[in-house]
């Protein structure tokens, strides 16, 4: 039984890192969703708060489109710090881990397995690369002439999306 515990633990390690390097990587995955509201208020009222809230997030007009009723905003989206950090801090407890079953593994390697934690920083600088990106995000904005109900449908970054609905009050998505 003693004969299979280091190569199944070396086994779940490769797993495990190969599992760490598909986390790092998705996390500058955009997550693109589109989110709808019917609200009580008229629609240039709805517009007029959106567009400030976008522009207090330093989103600027990009474009409208009176026939489809569109407005889109554009903005940079910048990288998390403390994420970049947390990230390389996970690539490096992976990597001293990685590093001593490989050294256990194969004694010959010695403990030069464990100096693959120098790599630790690229995912830090991966992540700052890749996430600092345009974004946009577009309104969709139907009034109706018989009451002063709008129906919203925005299509942004998931977080904007949260954001938006809290700081404006905004009642749960419909489906």
């Amino acid at each position: 039984m003693n004969t299979f515990v280091l190569p199944s633990t070396f086994f779940l390690t490769v797993l495990i890192t190969i599992g760490l390097f598909f986390f790092i990587r998705a996390s500058v995955k955009t997550r693109i969703e589109t989110a709808t509201w019917t609200l009580p208020q008229p629609d240039r009222q709805v517009v007029e708060s959106v567009t400030q809230y976008l522009e207090g997030r330093a989103y600027r007009l990009k474009s409208v489109d009176r026939d489809r009723n569109q407005v889109v905003f554009a903005g940079l989206v910048g990288a998390s710090t403390g994420l970049a950090l947390f990230l390389s801090a996970l690539a490096a407890v992976g990597a001293v881990c990685f590093g001593l079953v490989l050294s256990v593994q194969f004694p010959s390697v010695g403990y030069w397995g464990v100096l693959t934690v120098v790599l630790a920083p690229l995912a830090g600088w991966f992540y700052q690369k890749k996430s600092t990106r345009p974004e946009q995000v577009v309104l969709s904005v139907k009034g109706s002439d018989a009451t002063d109900r709008t129906r919203l449908r925005i299509t942004a970054h998931r977080d904007e999306i949260a954001s938006l609905e809290t700081a404006l009050g905004f009642p749960p998505q419909e489906e």
